[in-house]
């Protein structure tokens, strides 16, 4: 066959005619030809994803982006593959080496224009949005940690006003209570003064008033 394509670029009528499609629907024939229960095995399922997403990569695919050379080895991965592939899986572990290699080389499809297709302009837009919402959220965290240090710092302040507060009213409690107390100690001593005093002046009084009852009693009745 020959290959119409510049440089390494492969035309597009010759990508879809190339013996690679029709390893991938043989492949996919062995697979549908699995008994029921080896269908729910993980590794049928796994078999059936990749192959899936293989024909998913190609087909996706700008032909312009592929030379012969390399379907022509990727076909002869696919079909070790499909000589290997078995209902009792016991080649599973080199055919998922086998996949492996091949995802290496195509993770993902390969578009016009790939770095500047209109896919990629979507992804790089969405990636400046996210990228602008994730700088938005993160100065909206610092500006509510700011607020939080700025709440802590007033919260600490209040409570150290409050702890001076408090220790100014147990500072007035004390004097006040030492002033009551002395002040009820200079009103007992007043009192106990004013009492004695009080009784003094009746005892010398008392003691006028029998002088001079006695000098009367005398004057009165001493010459009897």
């Amino acid at each position: 066959m020959i290959w119409f394509y510049w440089g390494c670029e492969l035309l597009d009528i010759d990508f879809k005619k190339h013996a690679i499609w029709t390893s991938i629907e043989g492949l996919e024939t062995t697979l549908d030809t699995f008994a029921s229960e080896k269908k729910t095995d993980p590794k049928f399922t796994e078999y059936v994803e990749n192959l899936g997403y293989l024909r998913w990569v190609l087909e996706s695919s700008n032909s312009s982006f592929f030379s012969p050379s390399e379907l022509t080895q990727l076909n002869t991965e696919l079909q070790q593959i499909k000589n290997h592939t078995a209902d009792n899986f016991g080649h599973y572990p080199s055919i998922e080496t086998w996949y492996s290699q091949i995802f290496t080389r195509l993770p993902y499809p390969r578009l016009k224009k790939i770095f500047r297709s209109d896919a990629n302009d979507a992804i790089e837009s969405f990636t400046a949005t996210v990228a602008a919402i994730r700088a938005e959220l993160d100065e909206a965290l610092k500006s509510s940690n700011s607020g939080l240090e700025a709440n802590r710092a007033d919260l600490l302040q209040v409570n150290e006003q409050t702890k001076s507060v408090q220790k100014d009213v147990a500072t007035l409690e004390a004097t006040l209570a030492t002033r009551v107390s002395r002040l009820e100690a200079e009103v007992d001593a007043a009192a106990t003064a004013k009492i004695s005093e009080i009784a003094s002046t009746f005892s010398t009084d008392q003691d006028t008033r029998r002088s001079e009852f006695q000098i009367l009693y005398s004057e009165s009745f001493g010459s009897r």
